[in-house]
């Protein structure tokens, strides 16, 4: 192989290697919790594990952006989790939030 066709074909492997970094394998799903029912937001963190929910702020002075899981064991270590009330599109909806555990003195 000569040197053009060596330099072209680590070139072609670097842009390969950048794109396969880039891509969103671990992209959290989110969802707008206003535009679905209480039910189908839990379906899908059900089956996602953990997702991100969009909902307005209770000020109304703007938009929040959550994590929400299905389990403990999805929040890092020195978390836990809690119950959290979001809007959804059939009422108030209550979800499991990590926050970090503060013991009580």
């Amino acid at each position: 192989m000569n040197r053009i066709a060596s330099l072209l074909l680590l070139a072609s492997g670097a842009t390969s290697l950048l794109l396969v970094a880039a891509s969103p394998a671990g992209a959290i799903y989110r969802v707008s919790s206003t535009g679905r029912t209480c039910a189908a937001i839990r379906s899908i963190i059900s089956q996602q594990g953990a997702i991100l929910v969009t909902h307005p702020s209770t000020g109304g002075a703007g938009t929040l952006y959550d994590r929400y899981v299905s389990w403990q064991g999805l929040c890092g270590p020195g978390y836990v989790t809690e119950d959290d009330w979001v809007p959804a599109k059939d009422g108030q909806c209550r979800l499991k939030r990590c926050e970090i555990f503060e013991s009580p003195h």
